[in-house]
Formats: C-alpha cells, structure tokens, sequence
C-alpha cells in the first residue's frame, strides 16, 4: 500500500511539470523573437511582452503571431500585451505599463 501512494504522489508530481515546462518554452521562444527585449506570464493568463515602441509597427499584427508561437505550447497564455520597455521603467506594476498593441490567443 505504502508503494502505490508514493508512485500516486510520482505520478502527481510529473504531472504537474509539463505545465509549468510549456509555459517556460512558450516565454523562451518570444524572449528570443527580434524586437522583444522582455516576456513576463502573470497568473491571469497574460503575457507582457516588452519592445521598443516604433509608431511603423502594427504592435496587434505582431501580437498575434506571438498568440500563434505560444498556443501550440498549451501554456495557459490567453492575452498577449505588447508593452513600450520605457514604461516599464517607471513602475513594476503591469497595470501601469503602456501598452501598445494586444491579442487574444483564443480568436483565430
């Protein structure tokens, strides 16, 4: 008995870490994109990704095919909030961030 709960409690276990793995290899693949200079998940299902803000670029054009590099990972990331780096400067609150383009991972 003492073996089936301690391989239940394995199993569990590694059950748990592809999740948190996918969301690792979701944020991974857009910090190495050109142009981002930053990706941090919040626990809400948003990923803030910070560039820098250049008025020539559709910023929800390319927040899409963030949406597109992380939904094949399955890592829980719904929104993704494109984000001018100067203002993440001034505070460490993503709700102050000035954001610049967005996208719904669940739209097509």
């Amino acid at each position: 008995m003492r073996k089936l709960g301690s391989a239940l409690v394995l199993a569990g276990l590694l059950a748990a870490v592809p999740a948190a793995a996918d969301l690792e290899t979701a944020v991974a693949l857009v910090r190495s994109q050109p142009g981002v200079l930053g990706a941090v998940p919040d626990g809400a299902g948003n990923l803030w990704v910070s560039v820098v803000a250049n008025p020539q670029v559709d910023w929800n054009s390319y927040a899409r095919l963030m949406c597109r590099m992380v939904v094949p990972q399955q890592a829980r990331i719904f929104l993704v909030k494109i984000v001018d780096v100067n203002s993440t400067h001034r505070s460490r609150n993503p709700r102050n961030w000035k954001m610049i383009g967005g996208a719904n991972c669940a739209l097509p």
